[in-house]
């Protein structure tokens, strides 16, 4: 071959060169150097590592030439390409924290959400005052120029924790249904009043958002003498008609269920719905600090719930638990998944707020760490394999 014609892009990004490897069809593809002894066999080295539980494609344009300038008839793409493989259980990337680096301001991150939607990862966190949004075709968001824009829209002083739900055909909320386009619907809180009732907004980017209005109910579970108005987050799985199931943080160590059959009218049903009962969780003597940042999934026929908790604070350490019903939950005895206790300087002081994407054949976990020092960032973890 002509290796002036063999060549490969040196960073990730939009596909370019006569070589690409791709793991989303090629919408974008690796950085890597290309090497050979004699030009006949050719040794393509990927800038960075793969990622696990991935299915990756290599493509070689009409642009790569013979030694006698003949160029490849067309375009050859490899039909269904190699797997990469990984470990079997949570996993840290190398490159923790993902997004990150201050005590305040503009550059601090936690409590992220993400979502994948088609080859696409959106990831929504917060600064410290308002909510930021980014989106990239890897997992890891190395593409991203860090802090992402704040987005627009949201109706509250510090609007705050977001749980993002997608819908390609959009959503209907409300009593009358008024059906919004979506296809990105939020259910978030006021950084500046938890007292204040969580609000739900939707939106075509994930971006730019537009306010449906404040859900009703939920401040006003459970009655007296556990009553508590504080809201955190509010947690919702859309299962289909009129089934909605909410998971709130209530600010006191409770997570709550409620049910709803519009989006935004919601009916308390249980609290206090995975106490401290594990080792991780409390000391046996004084277990006050509880449950909080839940997120909810279901895998299968199973409702999966993880939440943050721990002896000394409730941010120390985050778990799972499951439910044939999305009320009644059973921990996992492997709990928990990650704590300040793994001798991780990035997330030292906290290691909480969960959020999993599933990612073709693994899972993907992005979480909040706080360091020593009081730094706030995000991590991501990688499974492949069952869930659970």
């Amino acid at each position: 071959m002509d290796p002036l014609t063999i060549t490969v892009q040196a960073t990730d990004g939009p596909c370019t060169g006569s070589v690409q490897i791709s793991m989303n069809d090629f919408a974008s593809c690796l950085g890597a150097v290309v090497s050979s002894s004699d030009n006949i066999t050719f040794t393509i080295n990927p800038a960075n590592n793969l990622f696990s539980c991935e299915s990756y494609r290599v493509r070689i344009t009409t642009e790569a030439r013979s030694a006698d300038n003949v160029p490849l008839i067309q375009v050859f793409t490899q039909p269904n390409g190699f797997s990469t493989q990984g470990d079997a259980v949570w996993t840290e990337d190398a490159g923790n924290p993902i997004y990150g680096g201050s005590l305040d301001g503009t550059d601090r991150a936690y409590y992220p959400f993400a979502l994948k939607v088609g080859d696409i990862y959106h990831l929504w966190y917060g600064d410290g005052s308002n909510t930021r949004h980014s989106t990239s075709y890897y997992q890891d968001f190395n593409d991203v120029s860090f802090p992402p824009a704040v987005v627009t829209g949201l109706i509250a002083t510090g609007p705050y924790h977001p749980r993002v739900l997608y819908n390609a055909s959009g959503w209907d909320i409300g009593t009358p249904s008024t059906h919004y386009d979506g296809p990105f619907l939020m259910y978030y809180t006021d950084g500046a009043n938890w007292t204040s009732a969580p609000r739900v907004a939707h939106s075509v980017d994930g971006s730019s958002w537009t306010d449906i209005g404040a859900c009703n109910g939920i401040n006003l579970y459970p009655l007296p003498p556990n009553n508590n108005s504080t809201v955190y987050n509010l947690a919702v799985l859309y299962e289909g008609g009129a089934t909605w199931k909410g998971y709130a943080d209530n600010g006191s160590g409770m997570i709550q269920y409620y049910a709803s059959s519009n989006g935004i009218d919601w009916t308390g049903v249980a609290y206090n719905i995975v106490a401290p009962s594990q080792a991780w969780e409390t000391d046996g003597i004084n277990p006050i600090q509880g449950t909080i940042a839940p997120f909810i999934m279901k895998n299968g026929g199973t409702y999966v719930l993880f939440y943050s908790s721990g002896i000394y604070r409730n941010d120390n350490a985050f778990g799972f638990a499951t439910s044939s019903d999305g009320q009644s939950f059973t921990k996992s005895p492997s709990n928990p998944i990650f704590s300040i206790n793994d001798g991780v300087a990035w997330r030292a002081n906290r290691t909480y707020t969960s959020s999993i994407v599933q990612n073709g054949a693994g899972w993907l976990l992005y979480f909040s760490g706080r360091s020593s020092a009081g730094v706030y960032s995000v991590g991501l973890a990688r499974k492949c394999g069952a869930l659970y």
